[in-house]
């Protein structure tokens, strides 16, 4: 896209974006469901490939302001493609924590072993890899399948409860780490909603009208 040019970020970002964050996710999904402190280790290193990432999109944004050039800001391809960049951060940021927080439940002593918070975590997997598709093909029968996932919450919010009630009654550094590890996987869960509904936008170039009002605001 012409347009792409002058953006901050590029379809390119999107997609090295998109696939480190499927990366940081299923390792920290896989480090849950194995215990492994190892596969914990390398969504550190997936989180500082994604710091390189942002590095180089703030490399990007100095650059323009330098020539001077006007981003449109305004633009609906702009916003979706910001809409879809912070959503991915924050998918980010959550794999990381359930990744720190697993470590911590093993260097307690204790094993991860709740197998409806294991469903959970490759429910947002699989959530996560339709939308990547989708972003790569340019093809949105694939997020509109996690839009019609999202409308019903049938998948989710049944093992979310199944989760917390297999938890200890008794307080414990382990059980609130297995509490923040279901929150985490329930903000990637509402963040794969908002990125499949974006990136449905941003293919089909219609109106993102919410993004669009922050932008203007």
């Amino acid at each position: 896209m012409n347009s792409e040019r002058h953006s901050l970020v590029l379809r390119s970002h999107l997609l090295r974006k998109t696939m480190l964050t499927q990366r940081a996710i299923d390792t920290s999904v896989k480090a849950y469901e194995l215990n492994s402190i190892e596969l914990c280790q390398q969504v550190r290193s997936t989180d500082a490939e994604l710091r390189t990432l942002r590095h180089s999109i703030g490399d990007r944004g100095r650059a323009l302001f330098a020539t001077g050039t006007a981003l449109d800001s305004n633009a609906s391809m702009a916003c979706c493609a910001l809409r879809i960049y912070s959503a991915l951060e924050i998918m980010c940021t959550a794999a990381v924590e359930i990744s720190q927080n697993t470590m911590l439940i093993l260097e307690s002593g204790h094993v991860t072993e709740s197998p409806a918070t294991e469903e959970m975590g490759g429910f947002v997997s699989s959530l996560l890899r339709l939308c990547s598709v989708a972003l790569s093909e340019e093809e949105t029968r694939h997020s509109r399948r996690v839009l019609l996932i999202e409308r019903g919450r049938r998948r989710f919010d049944p093992a979310l409860y199944r989760a917390h009630d297999a938890l200890p009654a008794w307080p414990g550094t382990h059980v609130n780490c297995e509490l923040a590890i279901m929150r985490c996987f329930s903000q990637i869960a509402e963040q794969a909603y908002e990125l499949a509904e974006a990136i449905t936008l941003w293919i089909e170039g219609e109106g993102c009208l919410d993004a669009r009002r922050e932008c203007a605001a």
